[in-house]
């Protein structure tokens, strides 16, 4: 089932927006908490919204690459926008006058 088949069904059986958002709110800190008592989740700088955890015992590697811990309620920090993949000015139209029209 997609998140559309599942936001649909539970429309149909008249769960409410705010009942739907806690479920997902839950279904997120039980997901943390799973991931907690397996390893230590950690975030990269290069890779907003991809933390990955790791057993404990490999942190300080993961830390020495850049990664860092996730704490519950951080954000991911502010990138900058990637280069334009051209960088040339266009020259403007040309207005044509009424003679020419």
């Amino acid at each position: 089932m997609d998140l559309e088949q599942a936001l649909d069904h539970a429309r149909r059986v008249g769960l409410t927006d705010q009942e739907m958002a806690a479920a997902v709110g839950q279904a997120a800190a039980d997901l943390q908490a799973r991931q907690r008592a397996v390893g230590v989740t950690l975030t990269h700088p290069d890779l907003p919204g991809q933390p990955i955890t790791v057993p404990e015992d490999v942190v300080a590697g993961h830390e020495d690459s850049g990664w860092v811990r996730y704490v519950d309620g951080d954000t991911q920090p502010e990138l900058e926008p990637p280069p334009a993949l051209v960088d040339v000015e266009l020259p403007e139209p040309e207005k044509q006058t009424a003679e020419e029209a």
